[in-house]
C-alpha cells in the first residue's frame, strides 16, 4: 500500500502511469479500484517496475512498504524518490501485515512457526529485526 514516487511529483497518483507486480494482491486491488484516468502497467516483478520508474518510463510503483523500502536503500534511491501513502481515492485499508504460507495439512510446521513467532514477539527479537530492516 505504499508507492515510490519521483520526489518532485505531487502527492496524487490519479492519472499517473502506475507500475505494479502482475498477479499480486496489489495488482488485483488496482484492477478493481483504480480511477478510470489512471493507467496500470503490470510487470513480472517489482524490480522491473522500479527500473522503469528509475528511467522515468512510469510515474509510480504500487508495492508493499517493505519492497519499496528495499528499493529506496539501494544506490541512493532515497535522494531521487520518496514514499507516499496512497490517498483515500484509491484505498481505505489495504493490508494489515504479512503472512506465511504453509502446505495444507502440515500442522506440525504450522505449530512450530506459530510458536517461533510467539517467542520472538514476546522477547523483543521480532521488533529488533523489523526495526533493523524496515525502519520508517
Amino acid at each position: 500500500f505504499i508507492s515510490a514516487l519521483n520526489a518532485k511529483d505531487d502527492f496524487s497518483i490519479v492519472g499517473k502511469f502506475i507500475g505494479v507486480q502482475s498477479g499480486s494482491s496489489n495488482h488485483d486491488y488496482l484492477i478493481k479500484n483504480a480511477q478510470k484516468n489512471s493507467f496500470i502497467i503490470p510487470y513480472l516483478s517489482s524490480s522491473e517496475a522500479f527500473l522503469d520508474l528509475s528511467e522515468r518510463k512510469i510515474d509510480v510503483v504500487f508495492a508493499d512498504q517493505a519492497v519499496v523500502d528495499g528499493f529506496l536503500v539501494q544506490d541512493k534511491n532515497s535522494s531521487q524518490f520518496s514514499i507516499k501513502k496512497i490517498e483515500n481515492v484509491f484505498i481505505e485499508e489495504f493490508s494489515t501485515g504479512y503472512g506465511i504460507a504453509v502446505k495444507k495439512g502440515d500442522i506440525q510446521l504450522l505449530e512450530r512457526l506459530n510458536y517461533g513467532l510467539k517467542m520472538i514477539n514476546e522477547d523483543g527479537t521480532y521488533q529488533k529485526i523489523f526495526t533493523h530492516y524496515f525502519h520508517d
